[in-house]
């Protein structure tokens, strides 16, 4: 007789310790169940409730300042050097 994986949702013999697919124990009891996922948060299923809350990355000025000054470096020297071998100056 066999029964499905809760993990994968494959066959697996009647009592086998292990899933012969993904590995996961069929002995031990589901760490991420619904109801016990509900239980313990503040009620919405897709928060596990261990993740840290997300920060927001400020942008530096001088890191900001830093990236136009080389943009228009970059911008300034290919001018110069389309210029100087296309003979328009």
């Amino acid at each position: 007789m066999t029964t499905a994986c809760p993990n994968c949702s494959r066959p697996i013999r009647q009592g086998a310790k292990f899933c012969g697919y993904c590995g996961i124990d069929l002995d031990a009891p589901p760490k991420n169940s619904l109801a016990h996922g509900l239980a313990e948060s503040s009620g919405n299923p897709f928060d596990p409730g261990l993740a840290a809350p997300p920060t927001t990355r400020r942008r530096d000025p001088a890191r900001v300042a830093s990236f136009i000054a080389i943009v228009i470096l970059i911008v300034i020297v290919s001018l110069a050097v389309l210029f100087r071998y296309w003979g328009f100056i």
